[in-house]
């Protein structure tokens, strides 16, 4: 059962790669934005799974990405962050009496709203670290946020209509 878990989201993860790379990296606008729809297997990544195997899946994630984006590492350091950070996030916007254990606890089980601040927060910090680590310069911050901004934004929405359309129910 777990090897069966474990395979489906290697599985999923190297489709969500392989769809980021071959369609949403050619989806740019505004200078380089575009939608970082990854983000949505780290949303989607099994709540009670093995903090260390998340963290190397992510990283691995992230390194496809930088491979493909020839960014040296930053992907991989945000979504490897960001990984660790999710279920902080998680436990603070469900509810700080959020427990890990139960079984029936999955993402399909926050409201709209949980989900939606969730998978935002998710993406505005990746997004921000990408940025600001791949070319950061302090005379352009006007134009670098608002391509945080609208990225970001791009993201968010693409991650819906991709939830919508694989992840629904």
């Amino acid at each position: 059962m777990l090897n069966n878990i474990l395979l489906k989201n290697i599985l999923s993860l190297f489709f969500i790669a392989t769809l980021q790379v071959l369609v949403f990296n050619q989806l740019s606008f505004y200078e380089g934005c575009y939608p970082m729809i990854y983000m949505l297997w780290v949303y989607y990544y099994p709540i009670k799974s093995s903090k260390n195997l998340f963290l190397f899946l992510g990283f691995v994630l992230g390194l496809i990405m930088d491979l493909f984006a020839d960014t040296g590492g930053v992907h991989a350091f945000a979504t490897v962050f960001v990984v660790f950070i999710r279920n902080s996030i998680i436990r603070k916007i469900h509810s700080n009496q959020f427990d890990f254990s139960e079984s029936e606890t999955t993402q399909d089980s926050f409201s709209f709203l949980e989900s939606f601040l969730i998978i935002f927060i998710l993406v505005s910090v990746h997004v921000s670290l990408i940025f600001f680590m791949d070319n950061f310069k302090l005379g352009n911050i006007v134009h670098q946020l608002s391509q945080v901004l609208y990225t970001v934004l791009f993201s968010v929405v693409s991650i819906y209509v991709v939830k919508i359309l694989f992840y629904s129910k």
